[in-house]
């Protein structure tokens, strides 16, 4: 019988899936997950179609919106959101952030990221070894660059003296 994940093995599949679609790592195992469906769409002038295939990755110029993973140890299928739309809010966030830092008189170099995990870490001004580190939740990038953006940096300024 299959053992359901907690809610943060469930985080961490569905935070890789959103970059590292073909590459989603096991939390229990690190086996790779294998794609089992994949839910896209594709645009023919004003018609959106959208389709279900077995199979990753989608087909050319069809645009992956949503995966179902499995690990083949577990036997769980997950669910999880991808695609474009979703590494684009990433990113503009990222550079909203680092705005952010500019407009702060911090050098926006003090902020690394790891797409993988949907981690934001940021040095602290008190030196290179405090940091300030939030994992988005993948949901969480539902919310739009600007305000995950400001929630980044809202976290941020709570640290600073």
């Amino acid at each position: 019988m299959a053992v359901k994940y907690t809610k943060d093995e469930l985080s961490d599949i569905r935070s890789q899936a959103v970059f590292c679609t073909p590459d989603v790592r096991c939390p229990r195992h690190s086996s790779a997950l294998k794609v089992v469906r994949t839910f896209a769409h594709h645009q023919v002038g004003g018609t959106v179609r959208e389709r279900a295939f077995d199979a990753w990755p989608a087909p050319p110029d069809w645009v992956p919106d949503q995966v179902h993973l499995v690990c083949q140890e577990c036997q769980v299928i997950v669910p999880a959101r991808t695609g474009p739309d979703l590494q684009e809010v990433w990113r503009n966030a990222v550079g909203r952030v680092r705005e952010g830092l500019v407009k702060r008189g911090r050098d926006p170099a003090i902020l690394t990221t790891d797409e993988r995990y949907l981690k934001v870490s940021l040095e602290l001004p008190t030196g290179r070894e405090e940091k300030v580190s939030v994992v988005i939740a993948p949901e969480e990038l539902t919310f739009g660059a600007e305000k995950l953006a400001a929630m980044l940096l809202d976290a941020y300024d709570r640290h600073i003296p």
